[in-house]
């Protein structure tokens, strides 16, 4: 108030200058822009001050358009800019982040950053892995790629995928971690390609979808383990890939030892003592084997590519007239293996993959509600010759489309020999936000663990281990089953599916890698070939 009591107040009394930013941008006092932002196209009063206006453009004109940030991120912009207020929810995380990095701010991209990491869903995890390209932020592409690993069948399926740079999409294919088929990611490339075709102002035909791919991602394309008759009808002669390269794949198809890694021995065991004797009873183990990539005559250069980039978790080859297997397991230490399987004669066949009712042979009491059991079968083959060494654990991850009862647990038995098992299974739940399951608050938290000692006569392939009471899972999230057992060398599956779906009760499970599981196991492999469930989603 002016001296005498006359006057009117000057706003900026008692104010330091952040107090007087906030008021300005607050009041619009003094403003001389207009910045138009969103797709409402709201209007907000802004100054031109080259501490602030600058840092959005450098443009004189009196209105700037902003059309790619939303007005509830902008004013979050606006006033870290002003005020230094960097206050952001889980919910504007990481739209905060990638325009708190475009325009320089960096205080806010530290909150904002934070705050991602803790807030990655199915919808923002693409946007979030590009950002942590743009900004080589390390910890949040670990964390984005973790989540992608983990949730590959879905991650690949959203349109948001179709939105990824090149180089993060090059980079995903050429992991070894994405559990999903060939046929499946080949698809979601070419949507990808599609999609940037038309961002490029290009027809989306073959010839420009070849372009836009470019040599590295055609490569990383695991077009050797397709099926066959699928890459005759979707890629063959459509001129995606050369001449030569397509007689290379249908070579590797048709005959898969050309792309398998041949194995040498070193030194020599007995497979009876392997077979027989516990994973901690070194005296008796089957020595390791050296490891050669085979070059065969019709194995070419892309071909061999190909093969570099699979990352598959077991082979099968050829040595002499024996059939022999091998699984390789990722994790610490050197490569391990499994020993020499051999051709069971006889026995039980394997049980059918697929959904069925649970069969006569498997002795459960009838559900509280009445429901109809279901026994799941994820594998469409059975091998034999799976060791449990050094503790590691087998698990899978699955997410059902319904709730359910889980009543029991399928786990493969000893191969040709009697055996003993110990086996503890952890069944895993991801805690989510209440309002939105796409928000994972933990992971992997144990609500049930199942301890089972059972005897196994070495031609039974798969027993039942019986979850008593049955454990209710919810429709929508995400579950593990993590086992530690110890025993003899056993059974183990093959061809496994990404999902399996109940034609009657419309029950769906689709499964996942669980990335703590370094005995091997996985969608395509392994153990925990299936369960007995229970619809009660009525």
């Amino acid at each position: 108030m002016a001296e005498g009591g006359s006057g009117p107040v000057d706003w900026r009394q008692g104010k330091d200058v952040l107090q007087c930013n906030k008021y300005m941008l607050e009041n619009g006092t003094g403003a001389d822009v207009t910045l138009v932002v969103g797709k409402s196209k709201k209007a907000i009063k802004a100054h031109r001050s080259k501490a602030l206006y600058d840092k959005l453009s450098t443009s004189s004109s009196a209105e700037l358009q902003i059309p790619d940030v939303e007005p509830d991120i902008m004013d979050v912009l606006l006033k870290s800019m002003y005020y230094n207020m960097n206050k952001v929810t889980q919910v504007q995380a990481s739209a905060v982040l990638a325009a708190s990095l475009r325009y320089n701010l960096y205080d806010l991209a530290a909150t904002s950053s934070e705050m991602v990491k803790d807030s990655i869903t199915h919808d923002n995890v693409f946007s979030i892995l590009a950002i942590s390209y743009t900004n080589t932020n390390r910890t949040i592409k670990e964390k984005a790629l973790e989540f992608i690993y983990k949730n590959s069948q879905r991650c690949f399926g959203s349109e948001h995928f179709k939105n990824l740079p090149m180089k993060c999409v090059e980079d995903l294919l050429k992991s070894d971690k994405i559990n999903l088929k060939a046929e499946r990611i080949y698809e979601s490339v070419m949507n990808w390609a599609e999609a940037e075709c038309l961002r490029q102002g290009r027809t989306p035909d073959v010839a420009n979808k070849k372009t836009v791919c470019g040599a590295e991602i055609l490569k990383a394309i695991r077009f050797v383990e397709m099926d066959a008759a699928y890459f005759m009808q979707n890629i063959s002669r459509s001129g995606l890939l050369s001449p030569a390269e397509e007689i290379d794949i249908i070579h590797v198809i048709l005959d898969p030892s050309k792309r398998q890694p041949q194995v040498t021995e070193t030194s020599t065991a007995s497979t009876s003592a392997a077979t027989s004797s516990p994973p901690g009873d070194t005296e008796h183990q089957t020595s390791a084997k050296a490891i050669e990539m085979e070059e065969g005559p019709a194995a070419g250069t892309f071909t061999r590519s190909l093969s570099a980039n699979m990352g598959s978790s077991a082979v099968e080859m050829e040595s002499g007239d024996q059939p022999r297997s091998m699984m390789a397991i990722s994790g610490a230490g050197a490569e391990k293996t499994l020993p020499p399987r051999s051709v069971i004669p006889g026995g039980p066949s394997p049980r059918p993959q697929g959904a069925h009712p649970v069969p006569h042979d498997v002795h459960l009491g009838v559900g509280r509600n009445g429901g109809q059991k279901i026994e799941i079968q994820r594998f469409k083959g059975v091998l034999s010759g799976k060791a449990y060494m050094r503790d590691n654990h087998d698990g899978i991850s699955f997410i059902s489309n319904r709730k359910i009862k889980l009543h029991g647990i399928y786990v493969y038995g000893s191969h040709q020999v009697r055996g003993k098992y110990n086996i503890t299974i952890k069944i895993l739940e991801d805690k989510v936000a209440p309002n939105d399951a796409n928000i994972v608050l933990q992971k992997a938290t144990p609500i049930k663990v199942v301890t089972k000692e059972i005897d196994t006569d070495g031609v039974t392939k798969q027993y039942l281990v019986e979850v008593n009471p049955p454990q209710v899972l919810k429709a929508d999230i995400l579950y593990t089953l993590d086992m530690l057992m110890k025993g003899p060398v056993s059974f183990y599956g093959r061809s496994g599916q990404d999902f399996v779906l109940d034609d009657d009760s419309g029950v769906m499970l689709s499964f996942a890698q669980y990335e703590l599981a370094l005995g091997g196991t996985n969608v395509e492999i392994g153990q925990l070939p299936g369960m007995v469930i229970e619809d009660i989603d009525f």
